[in-house]
């Protein structure tokens, strides 16, 4: 009898209906090959507009500064745009753009504004519309003067005499307080006349003094000037003695020989 005779024997109906359970599941086999990609969905809504970007430099044609966009960049030219390629072309060495930069500002119909920036740099003005710096505006400004004499009578001889207040009948045999300084600061500008000449050789020596200590010592400053012979003014418009504030301020004249001097008419400056 033959096996497949055999089996077929074996496995009668009753065998058949008495199947056992099922058997566990077996490992899971390897993982096959990844399938082709799927189509591409719809493209999603599109997102807020972003902040606008800085505003590039504009072409001289439109109103900007530097070398026409038509004709490329010039010997003067600070910067332009290339009409092609929206690329900022920088050119020029610093003086040419310096060049550049004063012309254009010459050309300026409107107020021009540096964001609160300073400008630096600046020198004394020499006509009336010229911008200026701090130091010339603080020597215009907060100054105080300092007068004295006696420009209607009194007459000088050999002897040290100190200028009175303006409009005194009289010299003085002392100090005459003429000015408080009101804070520190320095002393210029003294300027003498004199109504007579002191004539021939003699001279009149004319000297700032100040005290510290309310009086009681007084020293001369480097602020002088002297007249001599036909001359009948003088000035010192080096000097720039400095003084403290609350100093007293006085002026001395010293004549030499019986000189026919006078009236004398004194002023400086406190800055």
């Amino acid at each position: 009898m033959s096996f497949r005779a055999e089996l077929q024997t074996s496995l009668n109906p009753a065998q058949e209906a008495a199947a056992g359970a099922q058997g566990p599941q077996g490992a899971s086999g390897a993982q096959g090959a990844q399938g082709a990609a799927g189509a591409q969905g719809a493209a999603g809504a599109q997102g807020a507009q972003g902040p606008a970007g800085v505003t590039g430099i504009v072409p001289k044609t439109l109103g900007g500064f530097g070398a026409n966009v038509s004709t490329g960049l010039t010997g003067n030219a600070l910067a332009y745009v290339n009409p092609s390629t929206g690329a900022i072309i920088i050119g020029g060495p610093d003086s040419d753009s310096a060049t550049a930069v004063a012309a254009n500002l010459g050309q300026s119909t409107s107020t021009i504004g540096v964001n609160g920036q300073k400008i630096t740099g600046l020198g004394a003005p020499t006509t009336s519309f010229d911008a200026t710096n701090k130091t010339y505006v603080d020597g215009k400004a907060n100054v105080g003067v300092v007068l004295g004499g006696t420009p209607d009578t009194g007459s000088f001889g050999a002897a040290t005499n100190y200028i009175p207040v303006l409009g005194a009948a009289n010299l003085a045999g002392a100090q005459r307080v003429l000015f408080i300084a009101p804070r520190d600061g320095n002393l210029r500008n003294l300027v003498v006349s004199f109504r007579t000449a002191p004539g021939g050789s003699d001279t009149v020596i004319t000297t700032v003094q100040k005290s510290s200590d309310f009086g009681a010592t007084w020293s001369d400053t480097t602020l002088t000037c002297t007249v001599t012979g036909a001359a009948k003014t003088a000035t010192d418009a080096v000097n720039t003695p400095a003084v403290a504030q609350y100093d007293w301020i006085a002026i001395k004249s010293v004549s030499s020989g019986g000189t026919a001097a006078g009236p004398i008419t004194v002023g400086a400056e406190f800055y």
